[in-house]
């Protein structure tokens, strides 16, 4: 991923110094042709636009498999961690507490730490996106005060500190 835009940067970084390099050295030379030099440049900057742009893309799109991958591990910490299946959370509409847990820190840890907006999380069970927000208050509040709760869910817990360290942190601990 980053070797493939390092690549492309790296090239792209290549073709315009030799386009400066040809520049001093015609102008040291005292032999240049100033059209040339301009058709040079323009087309060593061209190449380096596209580049970086090929780079942006591959970038965008390996961001947006990593922000899938991640959200996999997030939602099978969460049924690992509950024991439930997720055709059983997203057809489970009551308020049985195993099931509402799980949901609120599926639902609260992809919003705060996976960035997904209020609404987008509150998709993930139908919700309304107030029922999110409402989860990440409780899923702070569970994790600072009870023990037991930090047990049961710690695999979702350690998933998130090894995706975002410093953001699980700062959410879990009201930074």
């Amino acid at each position: 991923m980053d070797l493939t835009i390092l690549a492309l940067a790296q090239k792209a970084s290549e073709d315009m110094q030799n386009v400066l390099y040809n520049l001093k050295e015609a102008v040291m030379d005292g032999d240049f042709d100033s059209d040339k030099l301009d058709l040079d440049y323009l087309e060593a900057t061209h190449r380096l636009n596209k580049d970086l742009k090929n780079a942006l893309k591959i970038n965008e799109t390996v961001s947006r498999a990593e922000k899938e991958l991640n959200m996999n591990k997030l939602a099978k910490s969460v049924h690992d961690a509950s024991g439930l299946s997720e055709n059983k959370l997203k057809e489970y509409k009551g308020r049985k507490r195993d099931y509402v847990g799980a949901k609120q820190i599926h639902m609260a840890m992809a919003h705060k730490i996976f960035g997904l907006s209020d609404s987008l999380a509150a998709s993930i069970y139908g919700v309304d996106r107030t029922t999110v927000l409402h989860g990440a208050t409780t899923v702070r509040n569970l994790y600072q005060t009870n023990g037991e709760y930090r047990r049961q869910y710690k695999p979702v817990f350690d998933c998130c500190f090894s995706i975002d360290y410093d953001k699980t942190f700062e959410y879990l601990n009201g930074k």
